[in-house]
């Protein structure tokens, strides 16, 4: 689900490694949720993810819309290094 109020896309990850936590958003519950800032796509997707590092990654989170409820702020943030549709991507950075 993508959120004007955060300018982050939360996903649900399917991993037995639990790095998200369990929020309720818009009435229903889900698990392992992460926010990935500046990410607009749904469905299913495969990530390679790395932690998010403010310094570094300020200007991924977009100027977004006026909200009177803060969401998702309990949500760890991660940044997308790889994306795939179909599969797992190469972890292009240790190459």
């Amino acid at each position: 689900m993508y959120s004007c109020c955060t300018g982050s896309t939360f996903i649900s990850i399917e991993s037995p490694m639990l790095i998200g936590k369990n929020v309720t958003l818009n009435g229903q519950g889900y698990s392992n949720v992460i926010q990935i800032p500046d990410y607009q796509k749904s469905g299913e997707i495969y990530l390679n993810l790395r932690k998010y590092d403010p310094d570094k990654d300020y200007g991924l989170f977009p100027i977004h819309c006026y909200c009177l409820i803060a969401v998702g702020a309990e949500v760890s943030v991660f940044v997308a290094t790889a994306v795939s549709y179909s599969s797992c991507p190469d972890d292009t950075r240790s190459k």
